[in-house]
């Protein structure tokens, strides 16, 4: 489902459920990541986007996590500049 969404030209909705700790958390952040990051590359302007969450310790938990994917691929990145490595 969540490469459907991210590969959709069309808008999508998507709903996401299962007990706790399936990923669920880092599936919608990835797809975040991922249309963001599309955005990006298509318009090169910084893209926006709306996260809406039951509660705001829901909402909180997102935002940190995609702070930490984002941090842990630049480290990877930078890594693999300087090894030389394809990720």
């Amino acid at each position: 489902m969540a490469v459907t969404i991210c590969n959709s030209i069309e808008p999508n909705v998507g709903l996401i459920i299962g007990p706790p700790g399936t990923g669920k958390t880092n599936v919608i952040c990835n797809i975040i990541l991922t249309l963001m990051s599309k955005q990006l590359a298509k318009t090169k302007t910084k893209p926006k986007l709306l996260i809406c969450a039951p509660s705001n310790e829901a909402a909180d938990a997102l935002v940190r996590r995609i702070i930490e994917i984002k941090k842990d691929l630049k480290r990877k990145f930078f890594f693999s500049l300087f090894y030389n490595i394809k990720i």
